[in-house]
């Protein structure tokens, strides 16, 4: 194996994840989440939160879908209610991908 090849294949092993990584979606209804001022607000108050990765917002059906990596989604929950809204979790599942998958996509 030339040195360039071995290169490759060693950055490779040191850039890989030592565990799956988990992504959790939760999905709440806020009540109160009817139009673009309220996006706004949940959307600066949660955007900057470490481990959340992405949000969908639908203000017709009131839904906010939530990606995100954290352990719990309780600091999630705690921080739209601290809005004065009131947020309902309609479900919450995990969603495990593990970095050789991300690989074979590539």
């Amino acid at each position: 194996m030339s040195e360039n090849h071995q290169h490759i294949d060693d950055s490779l092993e040191k850039n890989k994840p030592s565990s799956p990584v988990t992504t959790q979606i939760l999905i709440l209804r806020i009540e109160k989440m009817d139009c673009p001022t309220e996006e706004s607000l949940i959307r600066h108050k949660l955007e900057g939160m470490q481990g959340v990765e992405s949000l969908d917002f639908n203000l017709i059906q009131r839904k906010l879908t939530i990606r995100h990596q954290l352990q719990d989604s309780e600091p999630i929950i705690v921080a739209v209610t601290s809005l004065g809204m009131e947020p309902v979790v309609e479900s919450a599942f995990l969603s495990s991908i593990i970095w050789i998958a991300r690989l074979k996509k590539r």
